[in-house]
């Protein structure tokens, strides 16, 4: 481009050369010279060039010799000229490239690649502008002064930079970089390096106008961009904060994001146990495959039993936990505590659970819809393991493993359990049980909702070690579940900006999915302290670094990034000039060779006090640092949402729907429970086989508790008949048929309940305290008896 300028130049003074002369050769066949000269120097008359063109036009018709030898004369100083300037660029203006032809990209050739038009899916990534401009800025406002005196800038000097800032942007002196459509970036900069003030900010605040998932380590993305994306995108922004009490913070709970009751409930449950209980590192990878295998049967045994409660109970990552760690008994007689077995639970549960069939809001058609889901079903939603006709209430994948892990060895069993509630344990922990306690978004919203959604993870650096898992289920499960059902399922397009995402440790999902993601709309800006962070997280061989097409390094530190940015700018030419002397008199001889060089060495890159793209396939570009708070265009933006969204849960929605228009018989009891006796009202109601099975349970159990009440409750109540035989009504015919030493042991968890409404409390911190069946027989006695008495 510099050549053809030279080129055009030489040309344009060629054609005045000639138009210099044009007098004398005009005088030379007796023509009539014109008076539109410009310019007059002694007796040289500088005609003008459009009147030199028009004669030379017209004396073309003439077909004389003479003629033709005028109009060659009067070329000759344009010809002349049109050779040198084909030599000089031909010749003398071109580069040696015989060693290497890397060159930095100047401004044509930002504007080739469109960096400088903005789309709704361009993040900023830097700004093109003179190095000089930096001197004026500092004269301005010199936010690097006052910011190691630790003191706000005066008012009116960060006005007159912003006044200043937009005068240049409007000349077009400063330019907005923007990234390319449909890509991924990979972000490398040290702390302090601007990577939230250059990249991250701006890009919330103008760039990226989609859906957005970004990891907000302080939570100051979401008090200075999330009113702009709310407000004046139209998004539905959202903050999760799993270790905070923000009253704006989200709930997510995991387990709620399976498919239930689809032929994806067995691969989602797994997926998710995958991600709770990674793979050792180093060490036998046995503890951590046994764990899986009984987690999944877990939770799909507590999903499936929390369906029959009534009111429903979404079962958490707390339940699991609880439901593993079993329960404790104090014997009121004797004062003694025992636990009891989790392997014995396990056996009960295969003798007398009932878990089918189950009423279950299954997604179909775009909706959900309450289904009976029974063994045939069970063909559809676990194929993979065979029905058994012993155990048809039995959901299959629970009956296999609690059929093998209620007989392994105690010590086995106890090592498996260690396995799991290890990396489980923080969710027992109220605000984290809290905040994951239910659903205010699913990971489909982000690109299915009837609007934009930018979701806020935020994870203080003090929580981040303990909540990496967490962190990790959520993009794992949003990478898998968006990609899922082909392309055209998802609405808009989604920017997964993951700061520090190093400190959350390896996202499998993620380095498997990249390459496939951008079909889907999903890009990810990954941001890393180091270059070694990809290869010390995800190994050597990960496919992180070069699935980034996009590649912004910001003060470069480490000697292997160094190196790095050296190479992927690539080599040049130079020419190397050598002098010899020789002989008596010193006659001199000179040689030129062409060498190799680095345009940038290593070196160089250290000392660089600019940001390095680097763009696959195209010219490495060096930019200025950008501060987007030089620019009133982002600072007028800034400002907190005054409220989180929140999405329903349709699920969930679709079971209080069918408990409303189904209700349980909690306030009509009929007359002939009065008339009969409790004990005969419900006899008259189940089946004679049911009444043998439920005196075979209290014959066989020693210590009957509130549990084991729920348990035969569930087993021998059939569903449709619990709209009469309410849990309530069942417990009072419990007590009815108890023998006295049964009566004396009834406790609920950690309380020992006597018949005679006696309660006595232990260990009110213990991890028992949450059983799997949260029963109050006060409770329910007193809301039994005020139905009655209300029926009366």
């Amino acid at each position: 481009m510099r050549m053809l300028k030279y080129f055009i130049g030489l040309e344009l003074f060629g054609i005045y050369l000639s138009a210099i002369f044009f007098k004398s050769r005009l005088e030379g066949i007796g023509a009539t010279i014109p008076d539109g000269y410009i310019l007059e120097i002694g007796s040289i008359k500088l005609y003008n060039v459009f009147i030199f063109l028009q004669i030379l036009m017209d004396l073309f018709d003439e077909p004389t010799k003479q003629t033709k030898i005028f109009i060659l004369k009067s070329l000759l100083p344009f010809i002349i000229i049109t050779v040198v300037a084909l030599y000089l660029c031909f010749v003398l203006g071109r580069k040696d490239t015989s060693q290497g032809s890397a060159e930095l990209a100047n401004i044509d050739d930002l504007r080739k690649l469109y960096l400088f038009k903005r789309t709704s899916t361009s993040p900023i990534i830097g700004v093109y502008e003179p190095t000089w401009l930096k001197s004026i800025y500092s004269l301005i406002c010199n936010f690097d002064k006052y910011r190691a005196l630790q003191v706000k800038p005066p008012a009116y000097r960060v006005q007159l930079l912003h006044q200043f800032i937009t005068f240049l942007r409007r000349i077009g002196m400063r330019m907005i970089i923007y990234g390319k459509a449909v890509t991924h970036y990979l972000i490398v900069g040290s702390t302090g390096a601007g990577k939230g003030v250059g990249i991250i900010n701006p890009t919330l605040l103008d760039g990226w106008r989609e859906s957005c998932l970004v990891t907000d380590l302080k939570g100051e993305l979401w008090d200075k961009t999330s009113k702009y994306r709310k407000d004046v995108l139209g998004h539905k922004v959202m903050k999760f904060e799993p270790a905070g009490l923000d009253q704006h913070s989200v709930r997510w709970n995991p387990i709620s994001e399976v498919r239930w009751g689809t032929s994806n409930e067995s691969k989602d449950v797994a997926n998710l146990a995958a991600t709770l209980i990674p793979d050792p590192q180093a060490g036998e990878p046995f503890w951590s495959e046994s764990a899986r295998r009984f987690l999944i049967a877990v939770i799909i045994y507590l999903k499936y039993h929390h369906l029959k409660e009534t009111p429903y109970h979404e079962t958490t990552l707390k339940d699991v936990v609880s439901f593993l760690s079993g329960s404790a008994v104090k014997n009121k007689k004797t004062g003694e505590v025992s636990g009891v077995s989790l392997q014995n639970t396990l056996k009960q549960i295969l003798k007398h659970e009932k878990m089918l069939p189950v009423n279950m809001p299954v997604y179909s058609n775009g909706k959900y819809t309450m289904q009976s889901i029974g063994m045939k079903e069970m063909e559809y939603i676990s194929p993979e393991v065979a029905t058994n006709k012993f155990y048809p209430d039995m959901h299959p994948a629970v009956l296999t493993t609690f059929l093998e892990y209620s007989t392994i060895t105690e010590n086995t069993f106890s090592g498996i359990l260690t396995s799991i509630t290890t990396p489980l344990s923080p969710y027992t922990e109220p605000i984290l049980a809290k905040n994951t306690s239910t659903c205010d978004f699913h990971v489909t919203d982000l690109m299915r909702a009837d609007s934009p959604v930018t979701l806020y993870i935020v994870l203080p650096i003090e929580d981040q070690k303990r909540l990496a898992p967490l962190f990790n289920l959520l993009i794992d499960m949003t990478m898998k579940k968006l990609t899922s059902d082909g392309v055209d399922a998802n609405t808009y397009p989604l920017l997964l900006l993951l700061d520090e995402c190093a400190n959350f440790g390896k996202i499998d999902s993620l380095q498997r999915t990249i390459t496939a993601a951008r079909g889907y709309k999903i890009q990810v800006m990954m941001i890393f302290q180091s270059l070694k962070d990809p290869d010390r997280v995800y190994g050597k061989e990960n496919s992180i670094i070069n699935n980034c097409t996009v590649k912004i390094f910001l003060k470069a530190s480490d000697l292997k990034e160094k190196e790095y940015i050296s190479k992927q700018i690539g080599d040049t030419t130079i020419r190397q000039h050598n002098k010899s002397y020789n002989g008596f008199f010193f006659w001199n001889h000179m040689t030129e060779s062409s060498i190799k060089r680095a345009l940038i060495n290593p070196t160089e890159v250290g000392l660089l006090k600019q940001s390095v793209i680097l763009i696959d396939e195209e010219k490495p570009i060096i930019t200025p640092y950008h501060y987007y708070y030089y620019d009133e265009m982002f600072t007028n933006r800034e400002g907190k949402a005054d409220t989180s969204s929140r999405f329903t849960d349709d699920f969930t929605n679709c079971i209080k729907a069918y408990e409303e228009t189904h209700p349980a018989s909690k306030e009509v009891v009929s007359d002939s429970a009065e008339e009969l006796g409790i004990t005969e009202f419900v006899e008259s109601i189940i089946s004679q086989d049911s009444i043998i099975g439920i005196q075979e349970f209290i014959n066989n159990t020693d210590d009957l508790d509130l549990d084991d009440v729920q348990l035969i409750y569930s087993t021998y109540v059939d569903s449709e008949l619990m709209e009469t035989i309410t849990l309530f009504v069942f417990v009072d015919y419990i007590n009815s048929i108890l023998s006295k030493e049964h009566k004396e042991l009834i406790h609920l968890d950690d309380t020992v309940i006597d018949t005679d409404d006696e309660t006595e409390a232990f260990d009110d911190d213990s991890s028992h305290n949450d059983g799997f069946f949260d029963l109050n027989l006060d409770e329910i006695r007193k809301e039994y008896e005020a139905t009655l008495h209300k029926g009366r």
